[in-house]
């Protein structure tokens, strides 16, 4: 039996901003907070912690910035706008803000740029000519997310003490793996060890019960979806659905949503489930690659992901006649019938489909690869939660898996940009078209290219791909690194 409530804590967060950028920003904040003796509760025990007890903000000067990343952070990190950044983009005012922030609660480090007070920005802009950039040593054939922070600081009134804050994150974008503070004068405290390998094993286990499962298996746990898995759907529902909203307020970023709305208005496109899926994802990605400041549910380690495993199925279901946002208002005042509440939980189990079937493909992938994670698979989630939707068929699912993975699975990754939103589009499209075709009984034969006889060996087919395309991977960052001016 797979722990949905578990995999949900782990993969399903609020994101404020692209989360690549935030991870660094995190990072640079734990290293510095612990010069300062600030230490997120939660990570207390997890591993060992070195702190100092005696030093306040305006007690030193700081004296450098050093950020080392894996190529799939820095690829997304490079050139995505920052929320409260007004219009900066970039590592270097990612690394920056970070010092002047702090997380405030487990499961909300991806939104961590929220806790930047506006004075503080001038700060952190001052500070980016402090930051040194690098690549992590092997980038060209590593694997996994990796970010190294150090921030080295002297002491304002004892010219001899100098402390140095390194912290470092590995596998996931919030995995913290060490805090450390150097102290010149030896002042140093510690926190013991005492829950990391119990911790570590308990991840590991969902991730490897969720990699073993088949799809029709997967679909077989939705029977009993947990109150609280029901009630992080409800919260991805209302969350992306607002961003989506608001990218169609104005131009923001690309402005790509708000003009295919423009196009269905002055009838140059159709008003039909795919057109109106696009809008949707593209005026979202519009607000977040922007850098503008709202939030959304993230799957995986991505607030794109989350963005293409939720709003095409929300799309469908309310061209299909839900009326989504009256669903929840309803159900927050106690006033769901029997038939609003069974379309309710119809449409929460897709997207809970959706999301566990995107995690499931990461498992395969990683989190970061060559291959466009929001198109794949998080695409790959979508049509499986469509076709969840329309049919509640594991066959059909299954059958729409393989037609997805047939069409677009070489999509590959250039970075975090406001261009996203044309390929979350893409995806989009796709994805719907896919779950449709399987619905009339068109399936991609397993004689076909990366298709396996099963979904389940597709899936795996494609982290064979990812794994045999680390060589692109690192020919895209020095394509992007040479664009920038950045020697590797």
């Amino acid at each position: 039996m797979l722990d949905i409530s578990q995999l949900f804590e782990l993969e399903i967060k609020p994101a404020l901003g692209c989360t690549e950028p935030v991870a660094i920003g995190y990072t640079t904040s734990l290293a510095y907070n612990a010069i300062l003796g600030r230490v997120p509760r939660w990570l207390k025990g997890k591993m060992p912690i070195k702190y100092v007890t005696d030093v306040n903000p305006e007690d030193v000067e700081i004296d450098r910035i050093e950020v080392s990343v894996d190529r799939g952070i820095f690829k997304n990190a490079l050139a995505v706008g920052i929320p409260r950044a007004k219009g900066q983009k970039g590592i270097g005012i990612a690394a920056a803000m970070g010092l002047f922030c702090f997380p405030e609660a487990e499961g909300r480090e991806m939104a961590l740029f929220e806790t930047l007070q506006p004075e503080d920005l001038e700060k952190a802009k001052t500070l980016t000519e402090k930051v040194n950039i690098k690549l992590i040593a092997g980038w060209e054939r590593s694997e996994g997310i990796q970010i190294r922070a150090l921030v080295k600081v002297k002491h304002k009134r004892l010219p001899e003490r100098v402390l140095t804050g390194i912290a470092k994150i590995e596998k996931t974008h919030s995995n913290v793996t060490s805090i450390s503070v150097y102290d010149s004068l030896g002042q140093v405290a510690e926190i013991p060890l005492e829950k990391k390998l119990e911790i570590q094993r308990e991840d590991l286990g969902v991730a490897d019960r969720l990699k073993g499962m088949s799809i029709s298996e997967i679909v077989a746990e939705l029977e009993a979806l947990p109150e609280d898995a029901v009630g992080k759907m409800i919260q991805l529902i209302e969350m992306n659905i607002a961003v989506s909203e608001e990218g169609l307020k104005g131009r923001k970023g690309l402005g790509i949503g708000a003009t295919l709305r423009d196009l269905v208005n002055q009838g140059c496109l159709g008003d039909d489930s795919i057109t109106s899926a696009q809008i949707m994802v593209a005026s979202a990605a519009d607000v977040r690659m922007g850098g503008f400041d709202y939030p959304v549910m993230s799957c995986a380690g991505s607030g794109n992901q989350g963005i293409t495993a939720s709003l095409p199925i929300i799309a469908v279901a309310q061209k299909k006649g839900y009326d989504v946002k009256g669903l929840l208002a309803k159900r927050r005042s106690g006033q769901l019938s029997g038939d609003d509440e069974m379309k309710l939980s119809r449409l929460v189990k897709a997207l809970a489909l959706s999301n566990i079937i995107t995690c499931y493909i990461t498992y395969h992938t990683k989190y970061l690869s060559a291959l466009c994670g929001c198109a794949i698979k998080a695409g790959l989630g979508a049509t499986a939660g469509i076709a969840y939707l329309l049919t509640e068929s594991a066959d059909k699912v299954e059958t729409a898996i393989q037609n997805m993975a047939g069409n677009i699975t070489g999509l590959i990754c250039d970075g975090g940009k406001e261009g996203c939103s044309l390929k979350l589009t893409t995806s989009a499209s796709v994805a719907i078209q896919s779950a449709l075709l399987a619905m009339r009984g068109i399936r991609v034969p397993s004689d076909n290219g990366i298709v396996g006889e099963k979904a389940e060996d597709t899936i795996r087919n494609i982290g064979r791909v990812c794994q045999a395309m680390i060589a692109t991977d690192a020919a895209i960052i020095r394509i992007m690194a040479d664009k920038s001016g950045l020697k590797l």
